[in-house]
């Protein structure tokens, strides 16, 4: 009805969107339940978590609109090409994904060290890189490891209940796993 009317009645002669930069980290924190039933493809992504995945969006000057709904839609499809020009980058942002393009990216600087001006400074300093990102990655898979564990043995300590004989032998290791997790984080 009313709204109805407002929104025939608006109309944008120009909207002007300045350079848009977004910064991504999403970790879902949804049941691990839904891993058994059939997910679509939209389900899927956001079972992953993703972290320091950065979109741009270049400026974007809309005229003539009818409606925010047509502005809405206009700058959807005036940003999709955008987008999908920097899908890799929330490939990359993928935790598994992520550990390897660093691992990657650091043994290619170790290889393409002895074709600088100073090659052995260039091995020494591209091996102690390679070093420091296999334990940085290493330190980070643990901790995911180490997080997921701990939300099923949390989840499986709440499902037993205070009356069961296991319930303590469970919050230790919970305990000891969040621990060990903050000693790798720091």
């Amino acid at each position: 009805g009313a709204s109805a009317a407002a929104s025939a009645r608006t109309f944008v002669q120009m909207c002007e969107v300045g350079p848009l930069h977004l910064r991504i980290d999403y970790v879902p924190l949804r049941s691990y339940r839904s891993l058994y039933g059939n997910l679509s493809a939209r389900q899927l992504v956001h079972l992953l978590p993703v972290s320091d995945v950065c979109v741009s969006f270049e400026r974007l000057r809309l005229t003539g609109l009818d409606s925010w709904e047509a502005v809405l839609q206009a700058s959807l499809v005036e940003w999709q090409p955008q987008l999908v020009s920097q899908l890799h980058r929330y490939l990359s942002g993928i935790a598994p994904v992520k550990s390897l393009v660093n691992i990657g990216n650091a043994l290619g600087r170790l290889l393409l060290a002895p074709t600088r001006p100073a090659p052995l400074r260039g091995i020494h300093t591209g091996g102690v890189m390679l070093a420091r990102t296999v334990l940085e990655d290493a330190a980070a898979v643990t901790t995911r490891l180490l997080s997921v564990a701990q939300a099923l043995l949390e989840h499986l300590d709440a499902t037993l209940g205070d009356s069961s004989a296991a319930h303590a032998p469970l919050r230790q290791f919970a305990g000891a796993a969040q621990q060990l997790r903050d000693t790798l984080a720091e």
